[in-house]
């Protein structure tokens, strides 16, 4: 059977190329896009022109052919720039918008939500934060796994290199009315994409192990407690393996201190944790707080909660 000819809708100031391309953002369901996104979208338009009949002349877009484009889809209303990233991505005018967790994590592919924001999204906590915290790669990292994703791509679609790059996204303070808190780090913990959201969130167990890493991130050392004595338990050795990967020792010395006092979770690796704990006055369980008296010997830590 041959092949249903593309029938594009009555929209005067778009081409036939158009038409398609605008479906094509529209099928994705998603508000925004960024021009990477954009040029595989073109790339596609541009391999089926022959048998859609757009009269492209070739199944291998530039990056003249992605502007000109992108220029017709802004004059006929389909696409304009977006209100909080501006050039660095492009508003969909036919798409219902989407909260700030998941526009954030369609524009930059390697970030993911964090810290207090990961406990309320996994219903570890019940407080709402201020800001929308995200953790990605410092620049180096992320300059290399964004080669990586544009080279696997040029690979499989059979271009030298990409006419449109990505680049390390730099985020507006607010996105969507939503402060956002942006942190680097250079090992970027696994995570996992939210049921039915383009959102990425750390791992559950990952989450645990950002507690005791930056207390004052996730509410408090005092609320991070409560969590842990409330929680832990249904994440016991997911726990205990994502903690025991931490080099640092103050990190396995807050954990193993909060597992052995408030939860009944036991494992030989605490053992192994309280070896290496070292001494010193400025180990504290709450790096927030003053040093004070109350001390745990095991643990090389004082109590100062």
């Amino acid at each position: 059977m041959a092949e249903q000819i593309y029938r594009p809708p009555n929209h005067e100031r778009l081409t036939r190329a158009g038409h398609y391309l605008s479906e094509l953002l529209s099928e994705r369901e998603l508000p925004i896009v960024t021009p990477f996104q954009l040029f595989q979208l073109v790339h596609q338009t541009h391999q089926v022109s022959k048998d859609k009949r757009l009269y492209l002349r070739t199944n291998k877009p530039t990056k003249e052919h992605y502007n000109r484009l992108r220029l017709n889809l802004v004059a006929g209303g389909i696409l304009q720039r977006d209100r909080d990233y501006g050039d660095r991505a492009y508003s969909i005018t036919t798409v219902h918008n989407l909260s700030a967790d998941e526009i954030c994590c369609i524009v930059d592919p390697l970030c993911q939500i964090s810290h207090l924001s990961a406990m309320q999204k996994w219903g570890l906590s019940d407080r709402a934060p201020k800001t929308l915290q995200l953790t990605r790669p410092d620049r180096k990292t992320a300059r290399g796994k964004l080669n990586a994703i544009v080279a696997d791509w040029c690979q499989k679609s059979n271009y030298d290199e990409a006419p449109i790059g990505l680049p390390i996204i730099q985020h507006p303070a607010r996105v969507r009315q939503t402060k956002l808190d942006v942190l680097e780090t250079r090992n970027p913990p696994p995570n996992i994409q939210i049921r039915g959201s383009q959102a990425r969130i750390s791992r559950v167990e990952q989450v645990f192990l950002e507690t005791v890493t930056d207390p004052k991130l996730c509410g408090g050392m005092q609320h991070i407690i409560d969590m842990w004595a409330e929680h832990a338990e249904t994440y016991g050795q997911a726990i205990i393996d994502a903690i025991d990967q931490s080099e640092s020792n103050i990190v396995k010395s807050r954990a193993g201190y909060i597992i052995e006092t408030y939860t009944n979770i036991r494992s030989k690796k605490l053992d192994a944790w309280a070896s290496k704990a070292q001494r010193g006055g400025s180990r504290l369980l709450d790096p927030s707080k003053p040093f004070t008296s109350q001390h745990s010997e095991r643990w090389c830590l004082s109590i100062n909660v």
